[in-house]
C-alpha cells in the first residue's frame, strides 16, 4: 500500500527550511524478463533537475511491489537485495534483503533507508539499486516473468541538518513485508544464513541463470569480491530427498 509523504516526514509549519525543500515520490514500473537482473531506481533526469535548486537529497522510504506475470500456484520465489551500490564492499552496500515465495501472487515490501547524500555526488545513480534473483522459472527467452513497481520517497533540501522521519526513538533502518512466508534481512538484525540463495550467485551479472535444484537448509559458505568488484555469495546447500 502506498504511504503518504506526510506520514513519512514530520510536518512543522514553523520549520525554517520549509520553503527550500521539496518532498516527492519517484514511481516506476519495470518488467523483468531475466531470472537475474540489477535495477537502478534513480534516473539521471530527475537528479539533474533537483541539483539546479537543492544541495542534498534524503531518501526516506523505498516501497516495492513484486507482481508475477504468470499464473498462481507455481513453486517460484524471489530474492531481492536493496543496496547502496556506491560501496565497493558488499556488506557495506546492503540496506536490506528479502526472500519470498511468489506462489500466491503479488508481494510488497518497504525499506526505510533514511539516507542523505549530496546531489553533486558523481555516483548518485548508484545509491539505490535492487539486485534480484528469481528461482523456479523455466520459460522461453524474452518472456516477461514479473513486474516490479517501486516508489522512492525523498526530500530535496539545502540543509542536511533537518531531522526527517516519523520514527520512534531508537529505530533505525527497517524492512517489512506483506506476506507470512518471507525471510527479511537488514544489517545487524538477522544472519545471511537465514536467507536462502542459490549456491553461487554473481551479484553484478545480468545473465540468465541455468536451471537449479530446489534448495533447503542453506548456510553461508563465503562472500568473495574480486578486483573488478564482482561479488559472489556462495552457500552450502542440502538437497531435500524423499525416501520410499
Amino acid at each position: 500500500p502506498k504511504i503518504s509523504n506526510k506520514e513519512i516526514y514530520k510536518y512543522n509549519p514553523f520549520n525554517p527550511f520549509k520553503f527550500i525543500r521539496r518532498i516527492q515520490t519517484i514511481e516506476q514500473t519495470i518488467k523483468i524478463s531475466k531470472t537475474q537482473q540489477n535495477i537502478q531506481l534513480l534516473d539521471k533526469k530527475t537528479i539533474k533537475e533537483l541539483a539546479k535548486n537543492f544541495k542534498y537529497i534524503h531518501f526516506a522510504l523505498v516501497q516495492v511491489t513484486i507482481k508475477p506475470l504468470t499464473r498462481q500456484g507455481l513453486n517460484t520465489s524471489i530474492l531481492a537485495c536493496l543496496r547502496d551500490a556506491r560501496h565497493l564492499n558488499f556488506d557495506d552496500s546492503l540496506i536490506g534483503a528479502i526472500e519470498t515465495s511468489l506462489c500466491n501472487g503479488p508481494v510488497y515490501f518497504d525499506g526505510y533507508t533514511d539516507l542523505t547524500i549530496s546531489l553533486t555526488d558523481k555516483n548518485i545513480l548508484e545509491t539505490l539499486k535492487i539486485n534480484i534473483k528469481l528461482h523456479g522459472y523455466n520459460m522461453l527467452p524474452g518472456s516477461e516473468i514479473i513486474a516490479i513497481i517501486h516508489h522512492v520517497h525523498y526530500k530535496a533540501t539545502n540543509s542536511n541538518c533537518d531531522t526527517p522521519l516519523n520514527l520512534l526513538k531508537g529505530e533505525t533502518t527497517m524492512m517489512k513485508c506483506v506476506t507470512n512466508d518471507s525471510n527479511i534481512l537488514i544489517p545487524q538484525k538477522i544472519k545471511l544464513s537465514d536467507i536462502n540463495i542459490p549456491e553461487d550467485w554473481s551479484i553484478q551479472s545480468d545473465t540468465i541463470a541455468h536451471n537449479q535444484e530446489n534448495i533447503e537448509n542453506t548456510s553461508l559458505h563465503s562472500i568473495t569480491q574480486n578486483e573488478e568488484g564482482l561479488v559472489k555469495i556462495r552457500f552450502d546447500k542440502t538437497i531435500k530427498t524423499h525416501s520410499t
